[in-house]
């Protein structure tokens, strides 16, 4: 059985749910669910490849909620912003054909004619996605360290100064990761890589 992962799947769904699992691990490990050192002491090859299936299915489920806070933040630029862009940087290109095509059209043109460029349009969607989709873990990640101070786990100046640091973090992954996916010519709209 062979089985084939591409930069989609392990760039927009496993990154960002592997940070997805590492919050639930930690937060089990608090709620005293689970012991990690044990685990990780049982059979490696098991807890690795489990992991790595729960952290790919974990980015998949999670995947709407990068969706949902790049919307709520403001980043709901359309393809015609992309097209509009595109036209002020190439002014040659402005009145051609191929910017009223529709995009799987191009996609496909491109792959046909320059694998290389596909190939880097990929890649750059991909890290568009893997971004946009981890920025939602540092929300929850202040969350939890907020709960942990209300419980005396974490005293509250750690805990503020935690928040403060990992709040640009969260907004530069989301900034980012719109530039990248938007620039890409991703459209902002669907919920799903093209590719």
């Amino acid at each position: 059985m062979n089985i084939t992962l591409g930069v989609y799947d392990l760039f927009a769904y496993a990154a960002p749910g592997s940070l997805y699992l590492a919050l639930v691990i930690y937060v089990a490990d608090r709620l005293s669910w689970i012991d990690p050192l044990r685990l990780l002491q049982s059979n490696t090859a098991v807890v690795i490849i489990s992991g790595a299936i729960l952290s790919y299915l974990l980015g998949h489920i999670t995947y709407r909620l990068g969706y949902m806070l790049s919307r709520a933040y403001g980043h709901d630029k359309s393809l015609d912003d992309a097209v509009h862009e595109f036209v002020e940087r190439v002014p040659t290109a402005k009145g051609r054909p191929f910017l009223q095509a529709n995009r799987a059209i191009i996609q496909a043109a491109v792959e046909l004619h320059d694998i290389g460029a596909a190939a880097e349009i990929g890649r750059l969607r991909a890290v568009g996605l893997m971004l946009r989709n981890a920025a939602p873990v540092f929300v929850l990640g202040i969350i939890t360290e907020f709960a942990d101070a209300l419980t005396g786990a974490h005293p509250l100046p750690f805990t503020s100064g935690t928040s403060v640091a990992v709040c640009p973090v969260f907004s530069a992954a989301l900034r980012a990761g719109h530039d990248f996916g938007w620039r890409s010519g991703t459209d902002v709209d669907a919920t799903r890589p093209l590719l």
